[in-house]
């Protein structure tokens, strides 16, 4: 599924980011990250330069 590539290339290669989850039916992403190397903002604008805009993200986690 290409979709899920693009978005896992788009997150994953981020410091900070630790996992990433897909839900494409509820259209929800969950991502486990450290709030010290990354912000929502920036997660945000990767799914944006991805092709998903603004309701893309659902869900965001910071790690503990």
């Amino acid at each position: 599924m290409w979709c899920r590539v693009r978005v896992d290339q788009a997150l994953n290669d981020k410091p900070g980011v630790h996992g990433v989850e897909l839900d494409f039916e509820a259209a929800v992403v969950t991502i486990d990250y450290d709030a010290a190397d990354t912000d929502v903002a920036e997660l945000e604008a990767r799914l944006r330069r991805a092709g998903y805009g603004p309701g893309a993200v659902e869900q965001l986690e910071s790690a503990p």
